[in-house]
């Protein structure tokens, strides 16, 4: 994952923030719809040549096992999502800040520009911001 400052973001969230991040990672894998492909032609297979299955058609233990991993990967996802997008707040409100600081320098070396420039112009010995 592309954090800003991944070392410190690790130290401050917690096991279960941990185990979120990995379960998405996993399942943003390729692996992961490979291995469910399996499972599920496994499952469905089995289930129809097998004569006395533990999972008869329409599949129902199928099903809720199904519907019970959709709505706990979506809640570990939706957990990860969230984090992210707080770190994606404090890079920009970073950004800002310094966007906010380079343009204040921009400013002051413009205008020490113009005080230079003016000196050059008008031929006086010292420029005005070194009155003192």
């Amino acid at each position: 994952m592309s954090w800003f400052n991944v070392p410190q973001q690790q130290r401050n969230i917690s096991r279960v923030e941990r185990v979120a991040d990995t379960i998405t990672v996993f399942c943003s894998n390729t692996w992961f719809i490979v291995l469910h492909c399996i499972w599920f032609c496994g499952w469905i297979v089995y289930n129809v040549l097998v004569e006395n299955s533990f999972d008869p058609y329409p599949f129902g233990l199928l099903t809720l096992i199904v519907s019970l991993e959709a709505i706990l990967l979506s809640s570990f996802i939706l957990l990860s999502q969230r984090r992210e997008s707080i770190f994606a707040e404090r890079r920009a409100e970073y950004d800002l800040n310094v966007n906010v600081r380079t343009e204040q320098h921009a400013k002051e070396t413009l205008r020490l520009l113009r005080e230079i420039h003016e000196h050059q112009i008008t031929g006086k010995k010292e420029l005005p911001h070194d009155r003192r």
